[in-house]
């Protein structure tokens, strides 16, 4: 069968999900493909495999990046979270080790239209910010950030899709503890300072009189960390039966792969 056009990936994506049943999939892909889905295979796979070689959109580019640089890493070294609030801002990938790195994705889909108020927002929590982008944007990437922002280009080689360092982050100093500590919950903020009885603001108030601005970050890395290891484990352990398209669904929700592919 001849390979799909970018219009009928870009449907057949947005019609994707984990907890459509296996005809549900069939009836979509043979709808959109106009052909007839050969029953002995995998409909799952099939998706992955059509999406993942010709539609390099955000989902596709972030299952790509995690499989490089986080399932290689051991499981308990790094914990990496999915589209983690920050602000107004949402970030693709945020890993958590013994410091904090932020990375924002741009397709060839995308623009950058919101990307400084991204910056902005990622400056006030992170060490380190990170950019990645198709190669045709470089040029442009480049201009528009500072030399602290690192940016990442990717590109496709024999069907497989390349990571290059093109420049190295620096490391931020912008963070900001009252910041931090304020995407903090309550109960997090009690394992610094165990004050119950008082309100959140006033937690923080204590917490930022009584700390170094260098403490509190290690204190925002430990507890962002310990609050998704527990979700970052599912999904590392269980990566080899978790289709690439949905290791951020897994991510969120940990639930039996068996049962939601069945």
């Amino acid at each position: 069968m001849k390979s799909l056009k970018l219009e009928d990936l870009r449907l057949l994506f947005n019609c994707y999900s984990p907890l459509k049943t296996n005809m549900q999939l069939i009836n979509h892909y043979n709808q959109i493909s106009q052909s007839s889905f050969d029953l002995n295979k995998n409909i799952r796979d099939k998706y992955n495999n059509e999406i993942l070689k010709d539609f390099l959109n955000e989902s596709v580019i972030k299952a790509a990046f995690v499989e490089k640089f986080s399932f290689k890493k051991t499981k308990s070294s790094t914990v990496t979270v999915f589209e983690l609030n920050t602000g107004s801002s949402r970030a693709d990938i945020c890993m958590l080790n013994g410091k904090s790195m932020v990375f924002e994705i741009k397709t060839e889909y995308d623009t950058f239209y919101r990307l400084e108020g991204q910056i902005a927002d990622y400056k006030r929590a992170y060490q380190y910010l990170n950019l990645i982008i198709p190669e045709s944007k470089f040029d442009e990437a480049k201009r528009i950030t500072d030399e602290t922002i690192g940016i990442i280009t990717y590109t496709k080689v024999k069907g497989k899709i390349t990571f290059n360092i093109d420049r190295e982050p620096l490391p931020n100093q912008s963070y900001d503890s009252l910041f931090q500590l304020e995407q903090l919950t309550k109960k997090q903020l009690t394992s610094i300072l165990c004050t119950p009885e008082l309100s959140k603001d006033k937690m923080i108030q204590k917490i930022i009189e009584s700390h170094t601005k260098d403490q509190i970050n290690r204190f925002f890395i430990d507890l962002m960390k310990e609050k998704y290891q527990e979700r970052w484990l599912y999904l590392y352990e269980n990566r080899n039966l978790i289709k690439p398209l949905d290791y951020q669904w897994f991510f969120k929700n940990n639930i039996s792969v068996e049962a939601v592919y069945s």
